[in-house]
């Protein structure tokens, strides 16, 4: 079945461009860290990304749905509350706590399977998702699959892996460990296991990232009135997480904050995927895809205003 073709802004942006950009990031992953595939030169970056992104729109022509990355969140719970946690997972500390089962990440993943041709990253994150007790069984049953072609865990550098995380590492080349760097905060230095977990990594011979410290800014959660439509669309244009794709509770939604924005109550939101009521998946994703504005983020307040990465919400009560 061929699939009606036309480009918008942001179908180019969240779908086209972030496809050939994680196809390209796989790529040179597994090449420096398995030798597997081909060298890839990092000065023909743009040259490649062009190239992958014109293969693309041919792919989508002949029906071919590839989701660029998903983010699966096993858990609202963290070992840490960030003040400006940009997923605003501390507010689920004064309401209920949502896991994903077992059985939710096994029927998310099938039936995404099921109605797209690849998923090129998928990442596995929280809240900490090291604090899931089934996260190794999710890890090896997603590994499983040749659709699946890459698994990204984020970990906050909080709790050191476990002996069964990792053998499940050592036993797959298609998952890579990346710890978020709060380094700059020096409250947070006496919970933090950088070292720790490092050394036990490369005593078992795997390799991992530290992410860049990056700028955080002040979260301000939503607002209780629509941004105007100019504003409203400049933020969604600009807004790196309209790319992220976040699901929980048997729903997809743009982002994690959106997903805690609905889930606390916050903002109604209308626009995210239902998967327990669609018919057509793969045309909602096409759909979703293509929107050049998600309800939730005519309220999202973007912030500019730096502040030190990780503030804790009780440092904030002894100010």
């Amino acid at each position: 079945m061929s699939v009606k073709y036309d480009i918008s802004k942001s179908f180019y942006n969240r779908y086209l461009e972030l496809n050939a950009i994680n196809r390209m990031g796989g790529e040179m992953l597994r090449f420096m860290y398995y030798k597997e595939g081909k060298f890839i030169n990092p000065l023909k970056k743009n040259q490649i990304i062009e190239q992958y992104i014109q293969e693309e729109i041919e792919n989508f022509k002949r029906g071919e749905i590839n989701i660029p990355q998903i983010e699966f969140c096993l858990t609202t719970k963290c070992t840490l509350k960030c003040a400006d946690c940009c997923a605003l997972m501390p507010g689920f500390n004064r309401c209920s706590h949502i896991d994903m089962s077992f059985d939710e990440f096994k029927n998310t993943l099938n039936q995404l399977l099921e109605n797209v041709n690849s998923i090129r990253k998928l990442i596995i994150l929280g809240g900490e998702p090291l604090l899931h007790p089934d996260l190794c069984e999710m890890l090896e049953y997603a590994s499983k699959f040749d659709k699946v072609h890459q698994i990204s865990i984020v970990s906050n550098g909080t709790k050191i892996p476990s002996d069964k995380l990792i053998e499940t590492l050592k036993n797959n080349n298609k998952i890579f460990f990346y710890m978020s760097n709060y380094s700059e905060n020096p409250k947070l230095a006496p919970i933090l296991h950088y070292n720790e977990i490092k050394e036990k990594l490369k005593e078992n011979g795997l390799k991992f990232q530290m992410m860049e410290s990056w700028s955080w800014f002040k979260e301000h959660g939503f607002s209780g009135e629509k941004h105007c439509e100019k504003g409203a669309k400049y933020h969604f244009e600009t807004c790196h997480r309209t790319k992220c794709l976040t699901t929980l509770d048997r729903k997809i939604d743009i982002c994690s904050k959106a997903f805690s924005g609905r889930m606390q109550k916050l903002i109604e939101v209308k626009d995210y995927i239902d998967l327990d009521k669609t018919k057509n998946l793969k045309q909602d994703l096409i759909d979703f895809y293509k929107k050049d504005m998600i309800d939730a983020c005519e309220y999202c307040i973007i912030s500019k205003d730096e502040v030190r990465p990780a503030i804790q919400e009780s440092e904030l009560c002894k100010i």
